[in-house]
């Protein structure tokens, strides 16, 4: 079962959807492929109905992939009023809706608590340069402002870091 870390508030038939992508990717291969987030405008209702229906799957995920986007946005935990709770809400919270600060498209996304809980963690950035700022963040570790940065501090597992060049 493959479940993307972030997905926005659009139909699954848009090209921005995460788990159309994934589905594009892995449905002929046989993996089940389960959205993350629900076809609803509110998203604090959208993050609540993600939470509930990955609480019954099989948790804790063998493996979360996480990417780096701008100021050390990861799993789609960004800047926003919603950030805080995506990195430091109850333990128990698997998922959250969050409404980026920039007025961007609303989107669902796995908690920090819920990455951490993962038997395996792997990044995959792009370039050399991301390479330098992950490696900042890593070392600001709970004093980071970036959400990858706070993640890093709380991971237990080795992750393996892998660079696109």
């Amino acid at each position: 079962t493959i479940i993307p870390t972030d997905d926005l508030l659009v139909p699954l038939d848009d090209p921005r959807s995460h788990a159309k992508k994934l589905a594009s990717l892995f449905l002929t291969r046989g993996a089940r492929v389960l959205p993350l987030a629900p076809d609803h405008e509110d998203y604090h209702m959208a993050g609540s109905a993600a939470d509930a229906r990955l609480r019954d799957t099989k948790w804790p995920p063998d493996l979360v992939l996480l990417g780096m986007g701008p100021g050390g946005s990861t799993a789609g935990i960004m800047e926003s009023a919603d950030m805080e709770e995506a990195l430091d809400g109850p333990p128990e919270k698997i998922a959250v809706g969050l409404l980026p600060d920039d007025g961007d498209t609303p989107l669902v996304t796995i908690t920090k608590a819920a990455i951490c809980e993962a038997r395996t963690v792997a990044v995959l950035l792009k370039g050399a340069a991301n390479q330098s700022v992950l490696e900042m963040e890593i070392e600001q570790g709970a004093t980071s402002m970036a959400p990858i940065g706070r993640v890093f501090a709380d991971l237990t597992v080795p992750v393996d870091i892998y660079v696109e060049n």
